[in-house]
């Protein structure tokens, strides 16, 4: 098999190219991230609202969470 260099200026160029995909996947994952966290703060919220708009709500949430989460993977529990 041949072999084949790349110059120095080709490896500069890679990698710029490299940082320059790192750094837009960090920005990626931060607004994921993000989007993660602005989820959990609304299903906080409508849990809360929820629990005082009708009696017993929580327990029942836990019930129906649990029998949710062994039917979607019966080694979690």
């Amino acid at each position: 098999m041949a072999e084949s260099r790349i110059s120095p200026t080709e490896f500069s160029l890679i990698k710029k190219e490299l940082e320059a995909q790192g750094e837009l996947l960090s920005s990626e994952i931060l607004e994921r991230k993000a989007q993660v966290e602005q989820l959990r703060m609304e299903v906080v919220a409508l849990k809360r609202t929820l629990e005082k708009l009708q009696p017993g709500f929580a327990e029942r949430y836990r019930e129906i969470y649990a029998d949710e989460l062994q039917e979607f993977n019966p080694d979690l529990r």
